[in-house]
């Protein structure tokens, strides 16, 4: 859901003017980053505590730490803009 939001927050004049009711339309940017910010540290978490629940390789967290770590930077970067830039690298991936 977070990099779908970041694209709503980008094309948030275009969805209004459709009709679409997108959460930054209906809530506005603040509250959609705040959302952002809660689905993306619970995606980190899940995937940083998956080892303790299923069976996992070490090269599972060899790759999960740092995409995970990606994330919340590129996260970081885009919350402290206020979402005025940095959407892209956030929308479709650290990689």
């Amino acid at each position: 859901m977070p990099h779908f939001w970041a694209l709503a927050i980008r094309y948030r004049d275009d969805y209004s003017s459709g009709g679409i009711p997108v959460l930054p339309v209906k809530l506005g940017v603040h509250k959609t980053l705040y959302h952002m910010g809660l689905y993306t540290l619970a995606y980190v978490g899940v995937a940083m505590t998956a080892p303790w629940f299923v069976k996992a390789n070490v090269f599972f967290l060899l790759l999960v730490v740092p995409i995970s770590l990606k994330v919340l930077w590129e996260f970081t970067k885009y919350f402290r803009a206020n979402a005025a830039q940095g959407w892209l690298p956030f929308s479709f991936g650290p990689i």
